[in-house]
Parts: structure tokens; sequence; C-alpha cells
């Protein structure tokens, strides 16, 4: 009997706080609406790892593990007169 993995997109993204480190393969996990889920980086082209206390979008999931990008961070623009 094999099992296959859904993969799910979210149609907008969300935002998780890292709990646990995500380094490179590695899953970290992620507290994300509400609860705390295990997470890897979407594509292994991102960055190596996301530390304890930082940020990701959250793209989707495949099974129960979230699947995460760098968050972007905007900052406000100045405006000069």
């Amino acid at each position: 009997m094999t099992f296959e993995t859904v993969t799910e997109f979210f149609q907008s993204p969300g935002l998780g706080r890292v709990e646990q480190a995500i380094i490179a393969d590695k899953r970290g996990r992620v507290f994300f609406d509400g609860t705390y889920w295990p997470a890897q980086f979407y594509n292994s082209e991102q960055p190596k790892i996301a530390e304890a206390k930082t940020w990701v979008s959250v793209l989707g999931r495949r099974g129960l593990t979230l699947l995460v990008a760098p968050a972007v961070t905007v900052l406000p623009t100045a405006v000069y007169l």
C-alpha cells in the first residue's frame, strides 16, 4: 500500500513565527494560525536557515508540513519635502 502526499498552496500567503530553526533541508517548527506546525523551505534555493523568533511566509502545505519562504519586510517610505 502506498500513500500519496498532497501539496496544497494557499490562495494568499500567511505569516508564521519560527519556533525551532529551519535549516536547509531539515524541518523546523512554526507557529501559524493558532498552532504549531512542522515546516520546511518550499524552495531549496532559499536561505539555508531561518532562526527562531523570525518570521516566514507560509505558502502552503505538503501533508502536515508547512511550506515556507523568508518573509519579505516592507519598510515605510519616508517623504522628504
